[in-house]
């Protein structure tokens, strides 16, 4: 299906019928109490020389909090989810907006939300007793069947030419100042019974009909990153955000409920591929997902919910880049457990709104310009971090990059997908460097008992026995991130050019960007950042994220194992990765005169938290315990309870454990 023909339907309700119910021709919902909220872009009104303020004068710009009036008589009638023609009435606010600018003033009555009959459907205005005040643009709307609601957003809040012309100035008509937000109760007022979500389930079980696309649990994917939208820069930063198709590929349906933690976050990034050299160049805050459509765009047989709380089985939902721009609903990174998905709400930054790049997706115009230091190959990425995603274990797939083509000059920058391949589904950045480069070698590292972080390094032979090494790592979903990184390296051998790269957190999250200082000693090339239990704000690589280490050093590449060291302390203490590396001999961490991977390959020595190093190395470097002494790493037995008395049963030398063994 065509993008432009898919983020039409955004403006379509997403309560759909299941298919094994009986058909019914119409059902109708009034609407009643509520609220809504209409963002106001700062930046916008200051270049527009525009102020809005409510018509009560209690609030102004960026946000204006409105109340929906009881005497709402807004009729909804929707046929298998689609609002019908005999759709009637509004939603009547309870104020309305004072505008003023240079060329005049404008005082509206009491706001009221409208629909517009269109031909292939409706479309959504704000008007009130003389006529259209807004048009509505980037809509999507959703009934919220089970919890009775009605929802609404719109990520453009344009201004009528009925508006311009009352104001004097004729070039304001079609601006974007804004964006809005609805949520509603609803009444079911007739037409066939509607029934409940665990009904609706047990229909679609009933019939056979739940189609998968090979996931167990809910499980959502990036499906296509079909669009980017630019905005002004500001500083020497350029801000974009990313039109986002999600898919649950799942045999489950999604949570997507909008007022609780029940709902997906969706980060956006970008990358560029320069001269041998992976790097992030910028992110985004969080989009808060809002309501959830029944589209097909994956090809897993979409079996509708009857809900926009729940993304169906096999259904995809539309993001438009508008929407994922939208600052209102944008929240911080820091909060966010990517492993569990776990987020407290509301989220901080709830409702706020700033200039132009304000919690957008955020890129130095430096990195774009080819004139300064850009150029060369741009990919952008969107994830979906949601918690019933995690709790079945599907996170490691929520990932998706596509490339993009950037053109522009100046303080003006455009990023766009037309011409570009296809989106590769279910692949973080990191591997577009692999795919365009035959030498690079790719490494994906699990934290024992916790997230996914993704290696991908290269050596090049720069001649006269020098070579530079370049590594990229990823932390795709591990809360307890990465504080250092360490290289094994002959310590009779010669090391220049020591590197980093990391990307700029903005909007105020709370991470000191202060980077990773390298040295080169003691039998290694490392780097670090401060100690968590010293600076919990510290620079570490949290997820989302991609950090770059570099050097130039005298010793051939082989195959090695470089440490990850974790920044939130926990067991183990470390991770090792086999990739590639300067030449340093035997890697024998238990002295026997064998390899360490040689070692755990022939069975001579267990690696049961799967760290790539022998479990006695664990023991002797204090990266795993060993409270009942029997040569065994604690975390690899069942028996810890009986053995040490351990009060929790984990051997993870806790308080509890502590006080058992007193």
């Amino acid at each position: 299906m065509a993008a432009a023909h898919r983020h039409a339907l955004a403006t379509v309700v997403a309560a759909l019928a299941v298919h094994t119910l009986p058909a019914h021709a119409e059902t109708d919902w009034s609407v009643h109490r509520g609220s809504a909220l209409i963002a106001f872009d700062e930046q916008q009104l200051h270049m527009l020389e525009l102020d809005v303020r409510s018509s009560s004068g209690r609030s102004a710009s960026p946000q204006i909090h409105y109340n929906i009036g009881g005497d709402s008589t807004l009729l909804l009638t929707e046929d298998h989810g689609v609002i019908s023609a005999s759709t009637a009435g509004q939603i009547l606010l309870t104020d309305g907006l004072h505008l003023t600018c240079a060329t005049g003033h404008h005082a509206t009555g009491r706001l009221a939300i409208v629909l517009q009959h269109a031909p292939g459907g409706v479309t959504w205005a704000v008007a009130d007793n003389g006529g259209i005040v807004f048009a509505l643009r980037d809509v999507k709307s959703g009934l919220d069947r089970p919890g009775k609601l009605f929802l609404l957003e719109a990520g453009g809040l344009i201004v009528s030419a009925k508006l311009a012309d009352s104001l004097g100035d004729a070039k304001l008509a079609g601006e974007s100042i804004g964006s809005l937000t609805l949520s509603a109760t609803l009444t079911w007022e007739g037409g066939d019974e509607v029934p409940t979500a665990a009904e609706l389930f047990d229909a679609n079980q009933t019939a056979g009909l739940r189609t998968t696309c090979g996931g167990t649990g809910p499980d959502v994917i990036v499906g296509d990153l079909a669009n980017v939208a630019s905005y002004a820069s500001v500083g020497g930063i350029a801000a974009f955000s990313l039109s986002t198709d999600s898919c649950n590929i799942g045999d489950t349906p999604l949570n997507w409920v909008s007022s609780t933690n029940q709902h997906p976050v969706i980060g956006q990034n970008m990358y560029r591929l320069k001269d041998g050299r992976f790097e992030q160049v910028g992110m985004s805050w969080l989009k808060h997902g809002f309501a959830a459509l029944t589209e097909n765009l994956c090809g897993c047989g979409c079996q509708a919910p009857g809900t926009s709380s729940l993304l169906g089985v096999g259904c995809s939902d539309t993001y438009s880049a508008s929407l994922n721009g939208q600052q209102s609903r944008l929240g911080p990174r820091f909060e966010v457990n990517p492993h569990t998905g776990f987020f407290p709400y509301p989220f901080t930054g709830q409702n706020q709104t700033g200039d132009s790049i304000y919690k957008r997706l955020q890129v130095a115009i430096a990195d774009l310009d080819p004139a300064i230091d850009g150029g060369g190959l741009y990919f952008i990425e969107g994830q979906y971090v949601t918690p019933d995603d995690a709790l079945a274990g599907n996170q490691d797939n929520n990932a998706s990059y596509r490339q993009v083509s950037i053109t522009g000059g100046g303080t003006s920058w455009t990023a766009s997908v037309t011409g570009m391949p296809p989106t590769q589904r279910e692949a973080p950045a990191i591997r577009a460097w692999a795919a365009t480069d035959a030498g690079v070698v790719g490494t994906d590292v699990r934290i024992t008992g916790e997230g996914l972080v993704l290696l991908a390094a290269k050596a090049t032979d720069l001649g006269g026995g020098l070579y530079q090494y370049e590594y990229a790592v990823q932390n795709l979903n591990s809360d307890r991130a990465v504080g250092g990184v360490r290289v094994p390296m002959d310590p009779t051998g010669n090391v220049s050019n020591i590197g980093f790269h990391d990307v700029s957190y903005h909007s105020g999250e709370p991470f000191d960007g202060t980077d990773w200082p390298g040295k080169f000693g003691g039998g290694d090339v490392k780097w670090g950042t401060d100690l968590y239990t010293g600076n919990p704000n510290a620079n570490a690589l949290r997820w989302g994220t991609l950090y770059n280490f570099r050097f130039q050093a005298d010793r051939p590449p082989q195959q090695t194992l470089i440490s990850l060291d974790l920044f939130k302390p926990g067991v183990p203490a470390y991770v090792l990765a086999e990739t590639i590396g300067p030449a340093t001999g035997l890697l024998d961490c238990n002295s026997n005169g064998v390899d360490d991977i040689a070692d755990i390959a022939g069975g001579t020595s267990r690696d049961c938290n799967t760290n790539g190093a022998p479990d006695e190395c664990d023991l002797e470097s204090g990266a795993g315990h060993d409270l009942n002494s029997n040569g065994v790493l604690d975390e690899c037995e069942s028996l810890c309870a009986t053995t040490v008395g351990d009060a929790d049963g984990d051997c993870d030398v806790d308080l509890q454990d502590y006080a058992a063994m007193q």
